[in-house]
């Protein structure tokens, strides 16, 4: 089941949930989106635009109609959201490092060899 939060602002209500896992990976496959997990994760980035709306009943237009205290409460409520993504990449992230760390050994191995 896709975990779901309604956010009510009075004025009108934001649905933030659960992304599926197609709904991902073609954003990450996208030319044009400057999102970096792991940046995020270390708090150097914040939640991009394209992905707010990925994980909302958000249009552009209404988005832009988003008090800034609103906005951080949608933010906080995608972030929730995202939070399995997030540590899916973060564990493939240490494993990448892990395993150019092991090449980088192993090549050096090979070449004192």
């Amino acid at each position: 089941m896709r975990k779901e939060k309604t956010l009510d602002f009075g004025h009108m209500t934001v649905t933030v949930h659960e992304p599926t896992v197609g709904q991902v990976r073609n954003l990450l496959g996208r030319d044009d989106l400057d999102f970096r997990p792991l940046e995020y994760l270390s708090g150097a980035a914040e939640i991009s635009p394209d992905l707010l709306l990925m994980v909302t009943d958000l249009t552009p237009e209404r988005l832009q109609s988003l008090t800034l205290s609103e906005l951080q409460e949608t933010m906080e409520a995608a972030g929730d959201m995202l939070r399995p993504f997030f540590a899916i990449a973060e564990m493939l992230g240490t494993v990448a490092g892990y395993l150019s760390g092991s090449r980088e050994k192993s090549s050096t191995r090979s070449s004192a060899s």
